[in-house]
């Protein structure tokens, strides 16, 4: 949706930067402590760094719901 709007961040990572090293980058500050704000501060660091990390949006769409769509196994 925020790319439909065009609410995505302006700029991309360098190519050569390791996929960790943008994860760490986008990782936003400490909210305060409450279930909300927490859930929110992980949903928006995935968003960052998967927008910086995979480029090609086709390619990003098709890893997020591959990754939606595979069980988790506890």
């Amino acid at each position: 949706m925020a790319e439909l709007g065009k609410k995505l961040p302006q700029g991309t990572a360098p190519p050569d930067m390791p996929t960790a090293e943008i994860i760490q980058r986008c990782r936003p500050p400490k909210p305060e402590i409450d279930a909300n704000s927490f859930v929110d501060r992980f949903a928006r660091w995935l968003a960052l760094w998967t927008f910086y990390a995979m480029t090609d949006h086709e390619i990003r769409d098709q890893a997020i719901d591959m990754a939606l769509d595979t069980p988790r196994k506890r």
